[in-house]
């Protein structure tokens, strides 16, 4: 159950599903039993003796410069071993997001379920994320599943993509019993969850951006008369003809897709692909000027054919033309490290090969050889605890910001209260990082301490 992330969240609706029925039962959902039922179940599920992850719990900048620009994403973050202790939490964010990609791109899991299955099990995810407390590590991590699915077009259904997007807002309030589990003709009703804003519209302008980028496409090869019917057709007479019906164009926003900047990619494109690079531009200008287009070929997926004359491959001509990275040419469960091959390694197809089961030759069976399809330049998991570590340091300061803009004048003990209930729908912040914002935003005047009491802190107007 630690890596099984349908299993882990079917465990946690069990738990929460029975004693919910006995306190109705037992207690006539007395409001006592209730509190101490909620607290018990979010005790459960930020539980870090099992399912632990380790986040910094600060990032350590040489000079202002450095701070705002990671903050921005301006600049890359600096080495995680820099940062500071790291804060064990629970890694339940990340498998309800797991979950939730499992249930939405084209999966096995997909396939078996009905479309009132799949919504009931997305209301469920909604049910337990109401007691995560870092709440921002499950959008951050459902934001790049969804972007791995709308980029790679795996999204089984993509009305219930957005459906799933939309319930994560919240339009009712902003209190902590948001989701309220009712027991009626022995079916689960419950509000809908709130998140912020912000994070909601930029999972909203992605959607958009799938769908314009697919009338772009489709104008693009209606202006170039490309169509399967001419699939010879080509915009160079002076390279081979390349059926264009089989290209999806992706113009995406970079403030709502890119978490950080990404190094760029030198592949060696086919001729064939590149001619239409300009002509996608020229096209793209004339609709709207004055935007200028970045190409992100470490987000680009295609299919590579090789052909060799004796059929042998060696690992150096693999990667030589197409100028990719070896890990790319690596990327399978079977293959661990491409320090395991070197240029001279040959391949070829082994004619011999022979599937058995239980000590038996398998004839017929369904063998896959690709694996699922990744987008190169992921970051890792340090990376992604360093974002997560920033994106806390920048909610921090602007909360404490927006509270003594409004109250002027704050003790410490006061602060550090609002402060939790103004962020406890994304995160609950340590007081180790409310310390070091509140020192960064004195060092640079936009906080000072009282005269009188060094515990109360004033806006610096």
């Amino acid at each position: 159950m630690l890596k099984d992330a349908d299993k882990y969240v079917c465990r946690l609706l069990n738990l929460y599903v029975r004693f919910s029925r006995m306190v109705n039962d037992a207690f006539n959902n007395d409001p006592h039993f209730l509190t101490a039922r909620d607290k018990a179940y979010q005790d459960i599920v930020n539980n870090t003796s099992v399912f632990v992850t380790e986040i910094p719990t600060s990032v350590c900048y040489e000079d202002e410069n450095q701070l705002s620009g990671a903050l921005t994403g301006l600049v890359d973050t600096v080495d995680p071993s820099s940062s500071g202790i790291s804060r064990v939490e629970s890694r339940c964010p990340e498998l309800l997001a797991s979950y939730c990609d499992m249930l939405l791109r084209k999966s096995p899991t997909n396939r078996r379920l009905t479309t009132d299955e799949i919504e009931q099990k997305l209301r469920n995810v909604l049910l337990v994320l109401k007691y995560v407390n870092s709440k921002d590590i499950f959008m951050r991590v459902h934001k790049s599943h969804l972007t791995r699915r709308l980029i790679l077009e795996t999204s089984a259904d993509n009305e219930m993509e957005e459906l799933m997007a939309g319930r994560l807002r919240s339009s009712l309030s902003m209190c902590v019993n948001l989701l309220t589990l009712f027991f009626l003709s022995k079916k689960l009703y419950f509000q809908e969850v709130g998140m912020p804003a912000e994070q909601i519209n930029k999972l909203g302008r992605m959607f958009q951006d799938i769908k314009i980028s697919h009338d772009l496409t489709s104008e693009f090869k209606e202006k170039y008369k490309i169509s399967p019917q001419c699939s010879t057709s080509c915009i160079s007479n002076n390279t081979p003809s390349l059926n264009l019906d089989i290209i999806t164009i992706k113009i995406l926003s970079g403030g709502a897709w890119l978490l950080r900047p990404q190094p760029q990619s030198s592949i060696s494109l086919p001729a064939e692909l590149e001619d239409f690079l300009p002509q996608i531009e020229d096209f793209y200008r004339q609709k709207h000027q004055g935007r200028s287009l970045l190409w992100q070929h470490h987000l680009s997926h295609g299919v590579l054919a090789y052909t060799s004359d004796h059929g042998r491959y060696e690992f150096e001509s693999l990667c030589e033309h197409p100028k990719l990275e070896q890990q790319i040419i690596c990327y399978s469960p079977k293959v661990s490290s491409e320090k395991q091959f070197t240029a001279k390694t040959e391949f070829w197809l082994n004619l011999k090969f022979t599937n058995t089961k239980m000590g038996k030759v398998q004839n017929r069976r369904r063998i896959n050889l690709i694996g699922r399809l990744q987008l190169t330049h992921e970051i890792t998991n340090e990376e992604e605890s360093m974002a997560i570590v920033e994106l806390r340091q920048l909610r921090a300061q602007e909360g404490i910001i927006k509270l003594l803009k409004t109250r002027k004048r704050l003790h410490h003990n006061e602060l550090y209260q609002e402060l939790v209930d103004l962020l406890r729908f994304q995160f609950v912040p340590s007081k180790r990082l409310i310390k070091e914002v509140l020192e960064w935003l004195i060092d640079k005047h936009y906080v000072r301490r009282d005269n009188n009491d060094m515990n109360v802190f004033v806006y610096g107007t």
